[in-house]
């Protein structure tokens, strides 16, 4: 019996999944004219535990408070230079990612380009890691301001 519970839940979760990721592949879409795709998402399971080790990575990290988005953006632009060598690299994003959309390989070109300069405000975390977690920044939504947090670059 009980393995018969532990199959119906695991297809409950996939089906929240899938759900999930076809929401999120519609909003990139009405958002950013951006299109995913399936094999841009990682696995359930590793993108759960990689969103787990860039938040402590990100606590280890000194943050600079940012009263608005704007203010986030004219931090980018003292350093976008650097990012430029960076930009054809695949990172990870997770951006209205939820529960179980999980995280999405794209280019960090495609972050700052398709998704970045688009965005008025932020309503909810943005974290772009390396793979190998060597480089990468989060946006941190906070009640009144933004934590704004990079390493690597």
């Amino acid at each position: 019996m009980a393995e018969g519970n532990s199959k119906l839940e695991k297809l409950f979760t996939q089906k929240k999944i899938d759900s999930e990721r076809i929401k999120l592949k519609e909003k990139y879409k009405y958002l950013f004219n951006y299109d995913l795709t399936d094999d841009q998402f990682l696995d359930y399971e590793e993108s759960s535990n990689f969103k787990r080790r860039v938040y402590e990575k990100v606590f280890k990290e000194e943050s600079t408070v940012c009263e608005t988005y704007e203010e986030v953006l004219q931090n980018f632009e003292g350093k976008y230079k650097k990012l430029i060598d960076f930009g054809e690299r695949y990172v990870v994003l997770f951006y209205m990612d939820g529960k179980y959309g999980g995280g999405v390989r794209v280019q960090l070109n495609d972050v700052f380009q398709c998704i970045l300069s688009k965005l008025n405000d932020l309503s909810v975390d943005l974290l772009v890691v390396a793979p190998d977690f060597s480089y990468g920044f989060c946006i941190e939504v906070e009640e009144h301001n933004f934590l704004f947090t990079k390493w690597g670059f």
